[in-house]
């Protein structure tokens, strides 16, 4: 488990230093630099969620600490102390986006409490998007994989079932014969209890077959789906993020994020779900016209269920790619490439006790699709 994230707090005055681990230290893990250089030692060594500074230090300024900050660990959020007003340098660094915000000294305990606590959130955010996006792609070829090695398992495990059926057929026909012929010359009774011994260790090496098919269908099915809670709205927010350039090149993008919803799902499952409808959002739409498209997505809780829905400007579905897509598929059909997304969208879903719909169909346009899982427990 990670260590919750510290604050930094840096000052050549040991007593400000004091001021601030006494103010702080009973809400946030606390570590302390009295320079620039310290500090930047502290940020390559541990957890820092929040660095504040102050301002005026011999060898290395406040600002020129944020600023190497920001350049080498992006993530940490930035916030200066100053007994000093000026007005343009710190316009200039928050400008910059070295500084996220300034305290002008004394400083008031409470809003530095809050902005301290919106710092830490931001940290997480950075982190755990940055986490988050790195493992998208994986998950998304590693859930395809494991998908298509179930069905070719699952292809392979019916002929053998039927094999098996047709060798126990095989083996009482050959019983029947020696048994309706007792006086057939010893040659053939010995030869059909060969064949029945060869009949009995196919079936064997069949039924073998067979149950380890089984197994190897369960392991290649199993995932930990369940392992929330997680936000809708945050994987909403990461997803759109991932996939920002992909929108700009075809769509405007609209974000009506309501309560937020915090479902019994696994935050990469969670993902990778909104990441593949997302997508298939995008692909719906034509090329060359992003001015005059837009996606809106809408999330928030609908009674014990959080939702997302997507809607837009492109292509509906027709009748039988919704049935074949978000229904459980027959052995008959295999899921062209293009729909193995929302295949997996949608045995995802039902796995995790929610549902999705795609609409309309064609030839009507204005794609709507709506995902709805069920609350964490302790969100019901």
């Amino acid at each position: 488990m990670h260590s919750e994230p510290s604050i930094l707090c840096v000052d050549d005055d040991p007593a400000n230093l004091i001021a601030l681990s006494y103010a702080l230290g009973d809400r946030f893990p606390i570590l302390t630099a009295n320079s620039g250089r310290e500090a930047i030692d502290v940020l390559a060594k541990r957890n820092v969620g929040v660095l504040l500074s102050d301002q005026r230090m011999p060898e290395m300024q406040g600002f020129e600490l944020c600023r190497i900050a920001k350049e080498r660990f992006p993530d940490v959020s930035r916030f200066i102390i100053t007994a000093y007003s000026d007005p343009g340098a710190i316009r200039e660094a928050i400008n910059c986006g070295h500084v996220i915000r300034h305290f002008i000294k004394p400083w008031n305990e409470e809003d530095l409490v809050k902005a301290l606590r919106t710092g830490i959130d931001a940290y997480h955010m950075a982190t755990l998007g940055r986490a988050l996006q790195a493992r998208l792609p994986r998950a998304s070829r590693d859930a395809a994989s494991t998908f298509v090695l179930g069905r070719t398992l699952h292809e392979i495990a019916n002929p053998a079932v039927a094999a098996i059926a047709m060798l126990e057929v095989l083996e009482l026909k050959a019983a029947e014969i020696e048994s309706g012929f007792p006086d057939a010359p010893s040659e053939l009774s010995e030869k059909l209890r060969d064949m029945g011994a060869c009949v009995r260790e196919a079936m064997a090496a069949m039924n073998t077959l067979a149950s380890r098919l089984d197994v190897f269908t369960q392991l290649a099915t199993e995932s930990p789906l369940t392992d929330g809670p997680s936000s809708i709205a945050y994987a909403v927010r990461i997803v759109a993020n991932t996939l920002a350039g992909e929108i700009r090149e075809c769509s405007l993008l609209d974000l009506d994020i309501g309560p937020d919803a915090t479902v019994a799902a696994d935050e990469v499952a969670l993902a990778q779900i909104v990441f593949n409808l997302l997508e298939h959002m995008i692909e719906s739409i034509p090329p060359g016209a992003p001015g005059e498209n837009r996606i809106t997505i809408r999330t928030g809780r609908d009674g014990d269920q959080g939702f997302v829905e997507m809607s837009g400007t492109g292509i509906g579905v027709t009748a039988e790619t919704e049935r074949n897509l978000l229904w459980p598929l027959d052995s008959s059909r295999q899921p062209m490439a293009r729909e193995l997304g929302l295949v997996i969208v949608g045995e995802t879903v039902r796995a995790l006790g929610g549902r999705v719909s795609l609409h309309p169909v064609l030839p009507s346009r204005g794609l709507k699709i709506r995902l709805e899982l069920p609350l964490a427990p302790a969100c019901t």
